[in-house]
């Protein structure tokens, strides 16, 4: 924290947005009245946090005194364009950062609403009335063969459990404790159990798409 967050990118492009005023808003459940029968197509993000590079000191650390602040989720996803003018932290969460979701269990590490209950498709801001720290990750490709659904694959994977485990860490203990991991060889799926909610609801964002 010796040298000023960088701007991850120039200018942020959003493939879709809605136009204020022309669809219905439920604030309870945080979604539109246009979500009930939209078709989500998976692409893969254009940007990535790399937390050795992008961690700096913004705005937010001297707001730290009045008050506290939360962790920009632009900057989680790699596509920050404030830098050291954001007004929220630009670093992965520590140990100490844990007791702002003891004052403020209606809002997650980033300051965004959470709701009563949780989404059906697994996705969303989180339920302020369950506490979860453990992320679903899916598709997870072993080999040509096993990706297929061949169950004759797996006894001859090139790539072990132990070592799709092994992975996975690699990939998510950047975000925070990760406490334990569990892949499902029958769906190609893995769980992700982390020390803290504020961690996985950071990895969420991080390792999204």
């Amino acid at each position: 924290m010796q040298k000023p967050a960088r701007r991850q990118v120039k200018e942020s492009k959003k493939d879709a947005s809605y136009v204020e005023g022309n669809y219905d808003y439920n604030i309870w459940y945080d979604k539109y009245l246009t979500d009930r029968n939209a078709r989500v197509e998976r692409t893969p993000s254009l940007f990535k946090c790399q937390p050795e590079i992008d961690t700096g000191f913004t705005k937010a650390d001297k707001l730290e005194k009045k008050g506290g602040t939360y962790f920009c989720v632009y900057f989680a996803r790699g596509a920050c364009t404030e830098g050291a003018n954001c007004r929220f932290y630009h670093r992965v969460p520590q140990e100490e950062d844990t007791h702002l979701a003891d004052t403020d269990n209606l809002r997650d590490v980033f300051g965004r609403a959470r709701h009563a209950t949780h989404k059906e498709n697994a996705q969303g801001i989180g339920s302020f009335n369950k506490e979860c720290r453990t992320l679903l990750v899916s598709r997870i490709k072993l080999d040509p063969d096993a990706a297929q659904g061949k169950a004759a694959a797996l006894s001859h994977a090139s790539m072990s459990t132990k070592e799709v485990v092994r992975i996975v860490y690699e990939l998510f203990c950047s975000w925070g404790e990760v406490e334990d991991i569990h892949f499902n060889t029958a769906r190609f799926q893995a769980y992700i159990k982390f020390g803290h909610r504020y961690y996985a609801e950071f990895a969420r964002e991080a390792m999204l798409d």
